[in-house]
């Protein structure tokens, strides 16, 4: 049975796997979603099986479809930058900007929130979406700031933009993002031949040295993200408890930690450990 996949940015291991020829008879149909918005109501109206997407996303998540679990995850980090408009140098200069973002209360957006409540600078959150949208409305002049991966920081460069400064480097030990489907999705052979394609591309990355490993990705369209893609590339395939803490912190530390709120209790490593077998 086909496992339908959304998802921001391609998935390195399966870039690897599928290089190598280590894929089997997966049957994956993949899109590329608008945002995690879509992504929620694609999950709740069953028309996605499983999405890749920020972890901090299942705080709101959980609340709207509570079945949700969380089965792999397939970054090690994340790299994310601020880039500006022009007349925008610092974080500082930010000061009643609009900052673009996903989505307000979730995701990407409180990482921004943490580094801008750190500095004591006030911005106006503006939705646009996924990455493809917020470059879009920054270089539109809709938005004045946003969050972007280096790979579409390249191209807002190229048009101008400025680059502030790095989310990681002031908030380290981000864990990447991850695998989330629904309870039911958990015991598809579909799931399983997925994740055991995604081990095959762990465990050739693992024999790569760098400069291999980001030949590779380039001959996959990766262009100027290949070499940001290899560095965060999964070791393993297991959820970082150490970056479920940092998340939960983050938003405790804002107050916006919902009751209850456990995202270890979401794992659901089952898929994964029928994938290793």
């Amino acid at each position: 049975m086909t496992l339908r996949l959304s998802q921001f940015i391609p998935v390195v291991p399966l870039t690897f796997a599928v290089d190598a020829g280590l894929v089997g008879d997966l049957d994956l149909d993949t899109v590329i979603t608008t945002g995690s918005a879509q992504q929620i109501d694609d999950l709740a109206r069953n028309e996605a099986d499983v999405v890749v997407t920020a972890i901090d996303n299942l705080f709101a998540w959980s609340q709207v479809v509570p079945d949700l679990r969380l089965i792999a995850q397939v970054e090690h980090t994340m790299t994310l930058r601020v880039y500006a408009r022009p007349e925008f140098h610092r974080l500082e200069d930010l000061a009643g900007a609009r900052f673009s973002v996903d989505a307000r209360a979730n995701g990407f957006s409180l990482l921004a929130r943490r580094m801008l409540a750190d500095r004591h600078v006030d911005v106006e959150f503006v939705e646009h979406g996924g990455v493809h949208n917020r470059l879009a409305a920054l270089v539109a002049g809709h938005a004045d700031a946003t969050l972007l991966i280096p790979a579409f920081g390249s191209a807002a460069e190229d048009a101008g933009m400025n680059f502030v400064t790095s989310v990681d480097a002031l908030i380290p030990g981000l864990p990447g993002q991850a695998l989330v489907g629904r309870e039911s999705v958990t015991a598809r052979d579909g799931l399983v031949a997925f994740l055991r394609a995604l081990e095959a591309g762990v465990a050739v990355s693992s024999t790569l040295s760098d400069e291999a490993g980001i030949r590779t990705l380039e001959r996959h369209d990766y262009g100027v993200g290949a070499e940001d893609a290899w560095r965060t590339r999964p070791r393993t395939l297991d959820v970082s408890q150490h970056g479920l803490q940092l998340l939960t912190d983050v938003r405790r530390s804002l107050g916006l930690l919902p009751p209850g709120a456990d995202l270890e209790a979401l794992i659901d490593g089952r898929p994964l450990d029928a994938a290793r077998h």
